[in-house]
């Protein structure tokens, strides 16, 4: 996972910024199916804001995390992605 940067913003928080090629995670607590992502978050990769969702798998060789990334504009609704309007507003600042 990488680290984004982060600049103040009025009422003295701080405002969270990705940098490009980059992605932040956080355990998806809204989970209520197993087909749901364990891990979602945003990214920016090429100057294009990205949906990020990650599955952790486990095999006889050990634990991984598999994962997709799709692009913001694309319209994902509430499928097997997990990111809806709520974690949206969630993850747009991670830090309230």
């Amino acid at each position: 996972m990488a680290y984004g940067k982060s600049s103040y913003s009025g009422g003295g928080r701080k405002k969270f910024e990705i940098k490009d090629n980059t992605f932040t995670l956080f355990v998806n607590d809204r989970k209520t199916k197993d087909t749901q992502p364990d891990f979602t978050g945003k990214g920016l990769f090429d100057g294009v804001p990205v949906y990020v969702s990650a599955w952790k798998k486990k095999t006889a060789k050990g634990t991984f995390l598999s994962g997709s990334v799709k692009p913001q504009s694309e319209n994902t609704g509430s499928g097997s992605s997990g990111n809806n309007e709520k974690d949206n507003d969630r993850d747009a600042n991670p830090f309230s």
